[in-house]
């Protein structure tokens, strides 16, 4: 199964969204038709969008992409130990040159967290795009494959990851290297999970505006055996299980809102795109 293609996005204005993206080296490749099985079943809307758009790397348009769809329901970021979404990761070669365009343009950015695992070090910020897109560039020594391996390559990757809160971590690494449900379409191989990492490092919590600074986190990667993106971040705040319960969590037929919707895999059998729903909540749209 994989890789994720393709990272759904709410905009309560797609042009802001295209434009914010654009600064940072996404251009569009086309206007996408939405119909109605897809706006009603899938994203759970109450009409077909106005608009949607497709965008991918400048670099490269035709790796991994973003679809923006119009929703008039207006989003927020996700706060504290929230479940969810929680931020798009895109690699940058030069952080502090890219939340320098971030700042010039008019957009928070958050202080940098800073983590390091034997010989890799990384930098990164979280910038607060249009609606309740969050976006974290990553500059790090020791990148996972992307745009930027290719001989002419701009400033910033394509999506490379999307970071999503959940509460059992061990029971969702399970769920997605297992695989194996049997419906229409069914899903015959897990996904590939890499090393789970621990940290407590005050600056992630900074980043991410977390009101405790020194926050156990445990972390995932999960993506196809070729470790191409987009990949899935499974991330859980290891002292606030509770909090990061799905229960109570706007369910899998909720309504779009702003900001990260799920993410994409193609070619998973059936006639008809599908909305799935892991145990902790993360979102996954399976397309023919």
């Amino acid at each position: 199964m994989g890789p994720f293609s393709e990272v759904i996005i709410g905009a309560t204005q797609v042009d802001g969204t295209v434009a914010f993206l654009e600064l940072f080296d996404f251009v569009v490749v086309e206007e996408v038709g939405i119909d109605d099985h897809f706006a009603r079943d899938v994203l759970g809307l109450d009409g077909v969008p106005e608009g949607a758009v497709r965008m991918g790397s400048r670099s490269r348009p035709d790796s991994a992409t973003l679809l923006i769809v119009a929703t008039p329901h207006a989003g927020r970021a996700a706060v504290d130990w929230e479940p969810g979404p929680r931020a798009l990761d895109v690699y940058t070669v030069d952080l502090d040159a890219t939340l320098a365009i971030a700042t010039a343009a008019g957009f928070a950015v958050s202080p940098v967290g800073r983590l390091a695992a034997g010989p890799m070090t990384m930098r990164q910020s979280l910038v607060s795009g249009p609606g309740a897109l969050s976006v974290v560039f990553v500059e790090t020594t020791h990148r996972r494959s992307s745009v930027l391996d290719l001989e002419h390559h701009g400033d910033h990757s394509e999506p490379h990851s999307v970071v999503w809160v959940v509460a059992d971590h061990p029971a969702e690494v399970t769920w997605w290297t297992t695989g194996g449900w049997t419906s229409a379409g069914q899903w015959n191989e897990g996904f590939t999970a890499g090393n789970t990492i621990s940290f407590t490092e005050p600056s992630i919590g900074d980043e991410l505006g977390l009101p405790q600074r020194s926050t156990p986190i445990t972390m995932t990667m999960l993506s196809d055996p070729t470790v191409g993106p987009i990949r899935l971040e499974l991330m859980t705040f290891d002292d606030h299980l509770e909090s990061a319960s799905p229960a109570g969590v706007d369910s899998a037929r909720s309504l779009l809102r702003s900001g990260l919707f799920a993410m994409v895999v193609e070619g998973a059998g059936g006639d008809a795109c599908r909305l799935i729903t892991s145990p902790g909540g993360v979102r996954m749209v399976l397309r023919p």
